[in-house]
């Protein structure tokens, strides 16, 4: 939820002009493969509005009734727990998107998409493994304040700090999600090969995608989150009247754009 301010419905037209072009990034499709991709990406679509939509309202209604109370970690574990499971829905549908788009591709596609992926993998550890702890601590405050500003506005210096203190309790994690991004990109090398069976071993890498996680990977993921969760809590829990006020017309606007997009009148 911290991740974008968009409105629901803006997300969707994101999405919808967005999905292609981002996918064009990886592989070049010819002008049928491009077609099928746009009318498989609005079923999708149309899924999500129909069958997910109420459940993100009930989500909203729960978060907005928690900040009237103490947030703590829990309250965020629990909020991350809630998304979680819709986004697990969602994954699920997404996958038959892409296995589909998948089987359509010629073999040099294949390897295009691939060559693409092991160079964006190139392009991250360039940006992000250069920079020295104290600039990697840095821009994590920087970005998680940015993160907030949709929901709650510039942030005052006392939650600044709190983001800061944040940031230098957190192990980095840079390097270890690049090598976590690097083993799952092999293993999904391996099963890109279309060898008999192909899509059912892609539903089984994706779907199972914690199980296959690396160890210091998920022991990093252990030590940070509760550190995240406390430190975004004591920001709401910091905000002021009008980031209060800011905060709660922003869910309240998703809440109506979402109740709309439901009953058929999507913008």
């Amino acid at each position: 939820m911290l991740l974008s301010g968009c409105s629901a419905s803006m997300l969707y037209n994101q999405i919808a002009r967005i999905a292609p072009w981002y996918v064009s990034e990886y592989v070049t499709l010819d002008e049928e493969q491009s077609a099928r991709f746009r009318s498989e990406l609005e079923q999708f679509l149309e899924w999500h509005r129909s069958e997910e939509l109420s459940t993100y309202v009930v989500l909203l209604d729960n978060v907005e009734l928690d900040l009237y109370s103490e947030v703590t970690a829990d309250t965020m574990l629990r909020w991350e727990s809630q998304f979680r499971e819709a986004g697990e829905r969602m994954q699920a549908r997404v996958l038959d998107l892409a296995i589909s788009t998948g089987e359509g591709l010629s073999d040099e596609q294949m390897t295009e998409f691939m060559t693409s992926m092991k160079e964006r993998q190139s392009e991250m550890e360039t940006d992000y493994l250069e920079l020295s702890d104290e600039a990697f601590r840095e821009s994590l405050a920087e970005e998680s304040a940015r993160r907030m500003k949709p929901f709650l506005g510039s942030l005052n210096n006392a939650q600044k700090q709190r983001l800061q203190l944040m940031a230098s309790e957190m192990k980095r994690f840079d390097s270890v999600y690049l090598a976590q991004r690097q083993h799952y990109m092999a293993q999904m090398e391996d099963v890109l090969q279309r060898d008999e069976g192909w899509q059912q071993r892609a539903r089984e890498l994706v779907l199972s995608y914690e199980s296959s996680e690396l160890p210091e990977y998920r022991e990093l993921n252990t030590h940070n989150r509760p550190i995240m969760y406390a430190a975004v809590a004591d920001v709401l829990n910091m905000r002021t009247e009008s980031q209060d006020r800011r905060l709660r017309k922003k869910l309240n606007g998703w809440r109506k754009q979402l109740v709309k997009m439901q009953e058929g009148r999507r913008w």
